[in-house]
């Protein structure tokens, strides 16, 4: 006779799923940071921006990836990408 499922059974079948699916795929996030608070072009407040790549955890994820975990991403085409950015934040000396 088959004994009934538990609590803590169905709950790591479900998250054996769960890492099935997140293995199986290729997630990207997109991350809009905000260069001010008025919407004026040309217009940068370090603060406002730092205080963004803080709260959406990439200054974080800075210092994983800087530990030697992998990334997705190729630095090359990270750098194409965001190449104005890392200019400036290494202009101010104080990204991380």
């Amino acid at each position: 006779m088959k004994s009934k499922e538990t609590l803590i059974t169905q709950f790591k079948s479900s998250l054996e799923d769960l890492i099935k699916a997140l293995v199986d795929t290729n997630p990207f996030f997109i991350r809009c940071i905000k260069p001010n608070e008025f919407q004026k072009p040309k217009m940068i407040n370090e603060d406002h921006m730092l205080k963004q790549l803080r709260y959406l955890g990439v200054t974080e994820t800075v210092k994983i990836r800087k530990a030697g975990y992998s990334m997705r991403v190729h630095f090359q085409e990270f750098l194409l990408r965001f190449i104005d950015l890392f200019i400036y934040f290494i202009s101010l000396k104080q990204f991380i």
